[in-house]
């Protein structure tokens, strides 16, 4: 999230030089003038980082003496955790499928019997599908956790999103492809950020349709008129990016339900008009513009300023919701 900061100093720099940052390892900042503490810190911060953690949490409590708001609490850091993602949101009514965690190779075996293939087997406490595949039997699993990642893991049941597009819209990208959205939520404020689609069920940048074209093995803007399935994936996702949220309640309740403010909600769109929510990410990456897939026909350049343009606002609001004092660290 550099850019949004270099952006924001190029842009609004009366706002940027009300920030104040501060790095954990570093001396306990002051909180004399401050309005609110926004913890942009990885997770999950409790198991992965415990030393961050215990100074964090210092920071926060001191924070909530002072009354001082605090945006993304260490204590909240945990929560996108898969499993217990999971829990939160299935007893907030949020609609996501449940997660089965096992801490053992014991714990896996028993989890399996009690389970219908295929599953999306996973590590529990990790981002950016590290380690991340779907299985279509017991063998797959077991030889795969074994072989690939240690505990904890996750599985939870494999969901077609493409079924209901194909007897209600076939012919369709949404029928054709798997898809994955990206929303981000910034305080009250959403976005629609991105669809990417992919022929495989594990939708990524390393198997969409952009990378493919992106990696310099053929120009999309030759062949596109030759392409109709991935002109189709290109326009629907503009079209999702520059329509905005539909679902803009429902992603600031999921945020919310894991005591988070800031976060970015990957997910997918369902044929009756739902959504199935896949994960929460409080610190999500937001690649540069020399760093996304078809810069130019995706409007990419457009897209990096209405996020950073959000991403000040939502320091705004800090700036101007809470009580005095007047900065924001």
């Amino acid at each position: 999230m550099q850019p949004a900061l270099d952006h924001l100093q190029r842009t609004r720099l009366a706002l940027y030089t009300k920030l104040r940052f501060h790095e954990t390892g570093a001396s306990r900042p002051d909180l004399n003038g401050i309005r609110a503490v926004v913890f942009w810190l990885a997770d999950p911060l409790r198991e992965q980082f415990p030393e961050c953690f215990q100074e964090a949490s210092e920071l926060n409590a001191l924070a909530r003496e002072r009354s001082i708001p605090t945006i993304n609490p260490p204590e909240s850091l945990s929560n996108s955790i898969k499993s217990v993602q999971a829990r939160l949101w299935r007893e907030a009514g949020i609609p996501t499928p449940d997660h089965r965690r096992f801490e053992s190779r014991e714990e896996l075996v028993r989890a399996l019997n009690e389970v219908r293939f295929p599953l999306i087997v996973r590590p529990d406490e990790l981002h950016s599908q590290i380690g991340m595949r779907i299985s279509w039997n017991r063998a797959e699993v077991e030889a795969f956790v074994d072989h690939r990642f240690g505990y904890p893991g996750t599985f939870t049941s494999f969901v077609d999103v493409r079924e209901g597009y194909r007897a209600t819209a076939p012919g369709t990208v949404w029928a054709h492809y798997y898809h994955k959205k990206r929303a981000l939520v910034l305080g009250p404020i959403v976005l629609a950020n991105e669809v990417f689609f992919s022929s495989h069920p594990i939708v990524a940048s390393q198997t969409c349709t952009f990378g493919w074209y992106d990696r310099g093995r053929v120009s999309l803007g030759r062949l596109a008129p030759w392409l109709p399935w991935e002109r189709r994936c290109l326009e629907a996702d503009r079209e999702f990016s520059e329509a905005g949220p539909v679902h803009a309640n429902l992603m600031r309740e999921s945020v919310s339900a894991l005591g988070l403010a800031f976060a970015a909600i990957d997910y997918a769109d369902l044929a009756d008009g739902g959504v199935v929510l896949w994960e929460a990410n409080p610190y999500f990456y937001l690649p540069p513009l020399r760093e996304m897939f078809l810069p130019g026909p995706r409007r990419i350049q457009a897209r990096l300023e209405v996020v950073y343009e959000a991403v000040g606002n939502f320091f705004q609001d800090l700036l101007h919701g809470a009580a005095p004092p007047e900065k924001i660290t």
